[in-house]
Protein backbone atom coordinates (compact mmCIF):
# COMPACT_ATOMS: atom_id res chain seq x y z
CA UNK A 1 0.00 0.00 0.00
CA UNK A 2 1.43 3.36 -1.00
CA UNK A 3 1.98 6.02 1.68
CA UNK A 4 -0.86 8.45 2.11
CA UNK A 5 -0.36 12.17 2.70
CA UNK A 6 -2.74 14.77 4.09
CA UNK A 7 -3.29 17.38 6.78
CA UNK A 8 -3.89 17.13 10.52
CA UNK A 9 -5.31 20.28 12.08
CA UNK A 10 -5.36 20.66 15.87
CA UNK A 11 -5.61 23.64 18.21
CA UNK A 12 -3.82 22.07 21.16
CA UNK A 13 -2.16 18.88 22.37
CA UNK A 14 -2.89 17.43 25.80
CA UNK A 15 -0.45 14.88 27.15
CA UNK A 16 0.18 13.01 30.41
CA UNK A 17 3.01 14.03 32.73
CA UNK A 18 4.44 12.50 35.89
CA UNK A 19 4.47 8.90 37.12
CA UNK A 20 1.55 6.97 38.55
CA UNK A 21 -0.11 7.62 40.93
CA UNK A 22 0.96 11.30 40.52
CA UNK A 23 0.11 11.65 36.88
CA UNK A 24 -1.30 14.86 35.49
CA UNK A 25 -2.23 16.48 32.22
CA UNK A 26 -0.37 19.28 30.45
CA UNK A 27 -1.71 21.27 27.52
CA UNK A 28 0.44 22.67 24.74
CA UNK A 29 -1.20 25.06 22.28
CA UNK A 30 0.05 24.39 18.77
CA UNK A 31 0.05 28.07 17.85
CA UNK A 32 2.52 28.62 20.64
CA UNK A 33 5.07 26.38 18.95
CA UNK A 34 5.53 29.06 16.34
CA UNK A 35 4.93 32.33 18.21
CA UNK A 36 4.99 33.03 21.97
CA UNK A 37 4.63 29.56 23.51
CA UNK A 38 2.21 29.44 26.46
CA UNK A 39 2.38 26.85 29.26
CA UNK A 40 -0.38 26.42 31.81
CA UNK A 41 1.75 24.52 34.37
CA UNK A 42 5.33 24.53 35.66
CA UNK A 43 8.15 24.56 33.11
CA UNK A 44 11.39 22.59 33.60
CA UNK A 45 14.10 22.98 30.96
CA UNK A 46 17.24 20.85 31.33
CA UNK A 47 19.14 22.36 28.40
CA UNK A 48 19.94 25.90 27.33
CA UNK A 49 17.14 28.29 26.43
CA UNK A 50 17.53 31.32 24.19
CA UNK A 51 14.48 33.53 23.70
CA UNK A 52 14.38 36.52 21.36
CA UNK A 53 11.05 37.76 22.71
CA UNK A 54 9.35 37.86 26.11
CA UNK A 55 8.80 35.13 28.71
CA UNK A 56 5.66 35.33 30.83
CA UNK A 57 4.92 32.52 33.31
CA UNK A 58 2.37 32.35 36.13
CA UNK A 59 3.96 29.22 37.62
CA UNK A 60 7.49 28.28 38.65
CA UNK A 61 10.32 28.20 36.11
CA UNK A 62 13.49 26.14 36.64
CA UNK A 63 16.51 26.12 34.33
CA UNK A 64 19.27 23.54 34.82
CA UNK A 65 21.54 25.30 32.34
CA UNK A 66 21.94 28.80 30.89
CA UNK A 67 19.11 31.26 30.35
CA UNK A 68 19.43 34.08 27.80
CA UNK A 69 16.48 36.37 27.07
CA UNK A 70 16.57 39.47 24.88
CA UNK A 71 13.12 40.66 25.97
CA UNK A 72 11.23 41.01 29.23
CA UNK A 73 10.80 38.14 31.70
CA UNK A 74 7.86 38.07 34.10
CA UNK A 75 7.85 35.10 36.48
CA UNK A 76 6.48 33.87 39.78
CA UNK A 77 9.53 31.97 41.07
CA UNK A 78 12.83 31.67 39.17
CA UNK A 79 15.62 29.13 39.71
CA UNK A 80 18.68 29.06 37.46
CA UNK A 81 21.52 26.63 38.23
CA UNK A 82 23.95 28.11 35.74
CA UNK A 83 24.56 31.50 34.13
CA UNK A 84 21.76 34.02 33.70
CA UNK A 85 21.73 36.84 31.12
CA UNK A 86 18.64 38.91 30.55
CA UNK A 87 17.28 42.36 29.73
CA UNK A 88 14.44 43.14 32.20
CA UNK A 89 13.41 40.74 34.96
CA UNK A 90 10.26 40.87 37.10
CA UNK A 91 9.91 38.13 39.72
CA UNK A 92 6.90 38.12 42.04
CA UNK A 93 8.44 35.61 44.45
CA UNK A 94 12.00 34.34 45.02
CA UNK A 95 14.87 34.38 42.50
CA UNK A 96 17.80 31.99 42.96
CA UNK A 97 20.84 31.92 40.64
CA UNK A 98 23.81 29.66 41.37
CA UNK A 99 25.87 30.99 38.46
CA UNK A 100 26.61 34.49 37.24
CA UNK A 101 23.90 37.09 36.64
CA UNK A 102 24.17 39.69 33.88
CA UNK A 103 21.21 42.06 33.84
CA UNK A 104 21.10 44.85 31.25
CA UNK A 105 17.72 46.25 32.22
CA UNK A 106 15.71 46.67 35.41
CA UNK A 107 15.39 44.07 38.17
CA UNK A 108 12.27 43.90 40.33
CA UNK A 109 12.03 41.06 42.86
CA UNK A 110 9.19 40.73 45.36
CA UNK A 111 10.81 37.96 47.39
CA UNK A 112 14.38 36.99 48.26
CA UNK A 113 17.20 37.21 45.72
CA UNK A 114 20.10 34.78 46.16
CA UNK A 115 23.12 34.89 43.85
CA UNK A 116 26.18 32.72 44.51
CA UNK A 117 28.13 33.99 41.50
CA UNK A 118 28.96 37.47 40.20
CA UNK A 119 26.08 39.90 39.66
CA UNK A 120 26.25 42.64 37.05
CA UNK A 121 23.43 45.19 36.91
CA UNK A 122 23.61 47.92 34.26
CA UNK A 123 20.26 49.46 35.21
CA UNK A 124 18.28 49.70 38.47
CA UNK A 125 17.55 46.92 40.94
CA UNK A 126 14.65 46.90 43.40
CA UNK A 127 14.43 44.36 46.21
CA UNK A 128 11.39 44.38 48.48
CA UNK A 129 12.84 41.53 50.54
CA UNK A 130 16.40 40.27 51.13
CA UNK A 131 19.41 40.27 48.79
CA UNK A 132 22.12 37.68 49.47
CA UNK A 133 25.39 37.61 47.50
CA UNK A 134 27.97 35.02 48.56
CA UNK A 135 30.58 36.32 46.12
CA UNK A 136 31.74 39.85 45.27
CA UNK A 137 29.31 42.70 44.55
CA UNK A 138 30.50 45.76 42.63
CA UNK A 139 28.42 48.94 42.43
CA UNK A 140 29.72 51.55 39.98
CA UNK A 141 26.88 54.00 40.63
CA UNK A 142 25.05 55.10 43.77
CA UNK A 143 23.83 52.46 46.23
CA UNK A 144 20.74 53.68 48.09
CA UNK A 145 19.63 51.72 51.16
CA UNK A 146 16.51 52.72 53.11
CA UNK A 147 17.07 50.04 55.75
CA UNK A 148 20.21 48.90 57.58
CA UNK A 149 23.52 47.67 56.20
CA UNK A 150 24.84 45.00 58.56
CA UNK A 151 27.24 42.06 58.64
CA UNK A 152 27.72 38.99 60.82
CA UNK A 153 31.52 39.12 60.57
CA UNK A 154 34.18 41.74 61.05
CA UNK A 155 34.94 43.66 57.87
CA UNK A 156 36.09 47.00 56.67
CA UNK A 157 36.15 49.57 53.92
CA UNK A 158 39.29 49.38 51.83
CA UNK A 159 40.74 51.98 49.49
CA UNK A 160 43.23 54.82 49.15
CA UNK A 161 40.80 57.70 48.54
CA UNK A 162 38.18 58.58 51.18
CA UNK A 163 35.11 57.43 53.08
CA UNK A 164 32.37 60.06 53.36
CA UNK A 165 30.04 59.93 56.35
CA UNK A 166 26.66 61.70 56.74
CA UNK A 167 26.86 65.49 57.07
CA UNK A 168 24.36 68.02 58.37
CA UNK A 169 23.66 70.84 60.81
CA UNK A 170 22.93 70.48 64.52
CA UNK A 171 19.22 70.89 63.74
CA UNK A 172 19.42 67.95 61.34
CA UNK A 173 20.59 65.43 63.92
CA UNK A 174 18.46 62.25 63.94
CA UNK A 175 15.28 62.67 65.95
CA UNK A 176 15.86 59.30 67.64
CA UNK A 177 19.61 58.85 68.00
CA UNK A 178 21.23 55.48 68.71
CA UNK A 179 24.55 54.74 70.40
CA UNK A 180 27.34 54.42 67.85
CA UNK A 181 25.99 56.97 65.37
CA UNK A 182 28.51 59.44 63.98
CA UNK A 183 28.31 62.33 61.54
CA UNK A 184 29.95 65.59 60.43
CA UNK A 185 28.32 68.56 62.16
CA UNK A 186 28.26 71.49 59.73
CA UNK A 187 27.20 73.92 62.46
CA UNK A 188 30.02 73.06 64.86
CA UNK A 189 32.46 72.18 62.06
CA UNK A 190 33.52 68.94 63.72
CA UNK A 191 32.94 65.20 63.74
CA UNK A 192 30.50 64.08 66.41
CA UNK A 193 29.18 60.81 67.80
CA UNK A 194 26.29 59.70 69.98
CA UNK A 195 27.19 57.69 73.10
CA UNK A 196 23.65 56.65 73.98
CA UNK A 197 22.93 59.76 76.05
CA UNK A 198 24.30 62.79 74.21
CA UNK A 199 26.21 63.98 71.16
CA UNK A 200 29.92 64.73 71.60
CA UNK A 201 32.92 65.67 69.51
CA UNK A 202 35.02 62.93 67.88
CA UNK A 203 38.74 63.47 67.36
CA UNK A 204 41.04 66.19 68.58
CA UNK A 205 41.17 64.71 72.09
CA UNK A 206 44.12 64.51 74.47
CA UNK A 207 47.33 62.82 73.37
CA UNK A 208 50.63 61.68 74.88
CA UNK A 209 53.30 59.00 74.76
CA UNK A 210 52.33 55.35 74.92
CA UNK A 211 48.79 55.04 76.25
CA UNK A 212 48.87 58.47 77.94
CA UNK A 213 46.13 60.95 77.05
CA UNK A 214 47.30 64.06 78.90
CA UNK A 215 48.03 66.88 76.44
CA UNK A 216 45.48 68.90 74.49
CA UNK A 217 47.34 70.47 71.57
CA UNK A 218 46.47 73.64 69.64
CA UNK A 219 48.29 75.72 67.08
CA UNK A 220 49.59 79.20 67.97
CA UNK A 221 48.51 81.18 64.91
CA UNK A 222 45.06 82.18 63.60
CA UNK A 223 45.36 82.64 59.84
CA UNK A 224 41.65 82.49 58.90
CA UNK A 225 38.64 84.22 60.42
CA UNK A 226 36.73 81.95 62.79
CA UNK A 227 33.39 82.45 64.58
CA UNK A 228 32.77 80.77 67.93
CA UNK A 229 29.51 78.79 67.37
CA UNK A 230 26.40 80.04 69.18
CA UNK A 231 26.02 78.79 72.76
CA UNK A 232 29.57 77.39 72.71
CA UNK A 233 32.79 78.37 74.54
CA UNK A 234 36.39 77.88 73.39
CA UNK A 235 39.69 77.41 75.21
CA UNK A 236 43.20 77.80 73.79
CA UNK A 237 46.67 77.68 75.27
CA UNK A 238 48.63 80.87 74.53
CA UNK A 239 50.31 82.73 73.25
CA UNK A 240 48.01 83.11 70.22
CA UNK A 241 48.84 85.35 67.27
CA UNK A 242 46.13 86.59 64.90
CA UNK A 243 47.63 87.22 61.47
CA UNK A 244 46.65 90.05 59.08
CA UNK A 245 42.93 90.50 58.48
CA UNK A 246 41.95 87.29 60.26
CA UNK A 247 39.45 87.65 63.11
CA UNK A 248 38.08 85.59 65.96
CA UNK A 249 34.40 86.51 66.25
CA UNK A 250 32.86 86.00 69.69
CA UNK A 251 29.13 86.50 70.20
CA UNK A 252 27.46 88.02 73.25
CA UNK A 253 26.71 84.64 74.80
CA UNK A 254 30.03 82.96 74.00
CA UNK A 255 33.52 83.04 75.57
CA UNK A 256 37.10 82.40 74.41
CA UNK A 257 39.58 81.72 77.19
CA UNK A 258 43.36 81.80 76.54
CA UNK A 259 45.46 80.31 79.31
Amino acid sequence: MAPQYGEVRVDYITYTTGVSPNEGNATLYVSGLVNKPTFSGDVVIKGDLTVEGDIVASGDVTFDQDLTVSGNTILNTLTVTNNFQIDDLFVGNDATVTGNTNLKGNLVVGGTTTVTGISTFIADGYFSSGLYVSNNATVTGILSVEGTISGDTNGGVYGSSYWKIPSGTTAQRPGTALAGMMRWNQTLVTYEGYDGAQWGSIGGGATGSGSDRVFLLNEQTVNTTYTIPDEMNATSCGPITIIGSAEVIIGDGENWSIV
